[in-house]
């Protein structure tokens, strides 16, 4: 008896446990085509940029996740190419700012920061980086920075906007091909580029009017009467980071202009008298 119970004694001592199993191995990273860029946020894969799509020179906060396109949150624009750079802080230090990816010298991958005229025009970008692999966002955690951004018109095409016009003479349009065309100004207020009013009236074909109503989608309305346009009185056009065309009554005040009143989206012109 003693012999048995020596023996199933040391079989069970010596079993040793199960051994772990082997570690998977590593997945092999990402092949990323010639003519591409591979997009990352906070250092996570997002989307890669072939050729094909680069060529439509995209926004860049139009591509990546929904939650994460308020530039205004993004701490910096990392490319990575023949040379790493680093763009920090563009929604600060390039406020009208809009980024997008364009084909570049020889057709490579390029990132930029575009007027949005300028943009929809596949103009000359404010800054540009060329060459690229890769484009890292450096994201900032939510604490409601850059929260009142609204990106939800990231892809708006300036080309399609339309003005719908009307006269008592009838009803015509000013399309988005035709108002890109026409040259720009700078603001009275000294931010950025636009148009006189009184330009896009002209346009339209309106000459004379003693009163005008501007109106946005929404129903919101602004008047415009033949005296608010004068060299103290100039209402004034910008197409803003959303695709949409920002309309401002500036004031002259001293040696300067203030803005007196406001239209966030102007579709329409509407002729009273």
């Amino acid at each position: 008896m003693r012999t048995w119970l020596l023996v199933a004694l040391l079989a069970c001592g010596g079993k040793k446990d199960d051994a772990p199993p082997p570690a998977p191995p590593p997945k092999p990273a990402a092949v990323v085509p010639a003519g591409s860029v591979q997009v990352f946020v906070n250092d996570a894969p997002a989307v890669v940029l072939d050729a094909t799509k680069i060529a439509t020179w995209p926004r860049l906060d139009g591509l990546v996740p929904t939650e994460v396109r308020k530039i205004g949150t993004w701490q910096a624009v990392q490319t990575v190419g023949e040379t790493t750079e680093s763009l920090d802080k563009p929604s600060d230090n390039y406020r009208d700012m809009v980024p997008a990816v364009y084909p570049g010298p020889g057709g490579a991958p390029a990132f930029g920061m575009f007027d949005p005229v300028e943009l929809a025009k596949h103009g000359t970008p404010a800054v540009h980086r060329d060459k690229l692999r890769e484009i890292r966002l450096k994201v900032a955690a939510a604490d409601g920075r850059g929260g009142n951004e609204d990106s939800a018109s990231s892809n708006a095409d300036p080309t399609k906007i339309v003005i719908e016009i009307k006269t008592p003479s009838g009803a015509s349009r000013l399309t988005g091909d035709k108002l890109l065309a026409i040259a720009r100004e700078p603001a009275p207020g000294g931010n950025g580029q636009g148009w006189k009013l009184v330009t896009l009236l002209d346009a339209a074909g309106i000459k004379s009017f003693e009163k005008l109503v501007l109106g946005d989608t929404q129903g919101t309305v602004l008047p415009i009467e033949k005296a608010d346009i004068s060299e103290t009185s100039i209402p004034f056009v910008k197409l803003n980071k959303q695709g949409q065309l920002r309309v401002k009554v500036w004031k002259k005040q001293g040696d300067g202009f203030t803005a007196a009143g406001e239209l966030r989206s102007m579709t329409s012109i509407t002729q009273l008298k």
